[in-house]
């Protein structure tokens, strides 16, 4: 995990020129599996490009631009012809991750254990650049939690670090209770929905009782309301940490350390954000969320479109080579089993 984070140090700082090819060689690789190894990608492939069934190695940009869009509904009709046929037993096997997303509609994805640890090194990331204490407590208010407490934050950090314990509560709790809760545990870091996150400030304000401590709340799963921020700064004095994370590919864009916007994870994801003519949008516009997981082998998904929309952004001033996106539009997934926290 130390090694992935040195090497993350390292690869944002890489003009982006220097991630793309980096990019179009895990591309070459992961089409050169699905298409010996996965149904739905071999007919694909083979109809549109035979040439690349005899050598992925030359697939372009161009070439990808014009992969069909993968849809939700292709999940749950085509699943069988998604999974990739031969083991993975270089990668670890994989298990399932659920998802309800927009529609409501549940899919559920494949995912290998190769890819769960760059998932949990990309929350690391996140961790890190944000300056996280690890020694400080983690209280987690969400779905698919019970009342409790945990000696540690979960796979990421603590493969690494030793942390302060996490403490959980479910989402269907009364704010009245959740905040009479928070009071007691006096976390340094609170993580859960941003409509919960707002429900729980704006219950603050009106009691004059407010948990002690609070260094930063971490957000996920949802678009983040417009006055979230300054409302965590006006009432509790923190600040709000946000990600884009779905359970289909995992952690696909983190805050800037610098900035309100997010930074793709580039070294392993390629996310799009598409005019409605399906030509990339420039900085500024707002287009549809098409992304493609380089890392997980076990249900490859090329070109697939979340249901979201985004603006995109211009290069960061802080210098990284990862891509900018301004803001996220519409998001409203419910989170699925095993996708990253944070």
């Amino acid at each position: 995990m130390l090694a992935a984070q040195f090497q993350f140090e390292r690869s944002q700082w890489w003009p982006a020129q220097q991630l793309a090819a980096h990019q179009l060689e895990q591309l070459r690789s992961l089409v050169a599996f699905a298409v010996q190894h996965v149904p739905h990608y071999r007919t694909l492939i083979g109809a549109r490009s035979p040439a690349l069934l005899r050598d992925p190695s030359a697939l372009t940009w161009e070439e990808f631009a014009g992969f069909p869009i993968l849809h939700r509904a292709d999940l749950r009709e085509h699943g069988a012809a998604l999974l990739a046929t031969r083991p993975l037993q270089d990668h670890g096997g994989t298990s399932w991750n659920f998802t309800r997303g927009t529609t409501g509609t549940a899919a559920r994805v494949a995912v290998s254990t190769v890819a769960h640890f760059f998932r949990s090194a990309q929350q690391m990331r996140l961790q890190l650049w944000h300056d996280l204490d690890f020694s400080l407590t983690l209280a987690e208010i969400r779905p698919g939690v019970t009342s409790g407490r945990n000696p540690g934050w979960g796979a990421a950090p603590n493969v690494a670090y030793e942390t302060g314990p996490c403490v959980t509560l479910p989402i269907g709790t009364t704010i009245e209770a959740q905040l009479d809760w928070l009071v007691a545990e006096a976390p340094g870091y609170l993580h859960s929905t941003a409509s919960n996150l707002r429900a729980l400030l704006l219950h603050s304000r009106q009691t004059g009782r407010k948990p002690r401590g609070l260094d930063a709340l971490l957000s996920h799963a949802e678009t983040l309301p417009a006055d979230l921020r300054a409302l965590a700064r006006e009432i509790w004095d923190t600040r709000v940490i946000d990600s884009y994370a779905c359970a289909e590919a995992g952690m696909m864009a983190l805050q800037c350390p610098d900035h309100d916007h997010f930074h793709v994870q580039a070294e392993t994801v390629i996310v799009e954000v598409l005019r409605d003519d399906g030509r990339a949008c420039a900085p500024g516009e707002i287009g549809r969320v098409v992304v493609t997981d380089l890392v997980n082998f076990g249900m490859p998904l090329i070109r697939y479109e979340l249901g979201d929309r985004a603006e995109a952004g211009a290069p960061c001033a802080c210098g990284r080579g990862l891509a900018v996106i301004t803001r996220i539009i519409g998001r409203d997934r419910a989170p699925g089993a095993g996708e990253p926290a944070g």
